[in-house]
């Protein structure tokens, strides 16, 4: 599975998700998908995730900054940690 490390969620309809390119084979229903910010407060959490966090919170657009993500594909995957850069 690959993660984007930028989003742009500029409503352009290119990059304006984090788009997770595995998870369109429905093969993994039980992933888990979380995002913090860079004081590590959760900013976003999905399980499971279905392509389609816009770089938002609680409907608000986050700034610009880099966030830090961690993804598990399965329950008892090694997760995938990396980060993400919004850019609007």
């Amino acid at each position: 599975c690959e993660v984007p490390t930028v989003i742009t969620p500029n409503e352009d309809g290119v990059n304006d998700v984090v788009f997770i390119n595995c998870l369109e084979t429905g093969d993994f229903p039980n992933n888990t998908f979380v995002v913090y910010n860079q004081w590590g407060d959760e900013v976003y959490s999905a399980s499971p995730y279905n392509n389609d966090w816009n770089g938002t919170y609680e409907g608000e657009p986050l700034p610009d900054a880099t966030y830090y993500y961690i993804f598990m594909p399965t329950e008892s995957s090694d997760p995938d940690k990396g980060f993400i850069t919004i850019l609007r």
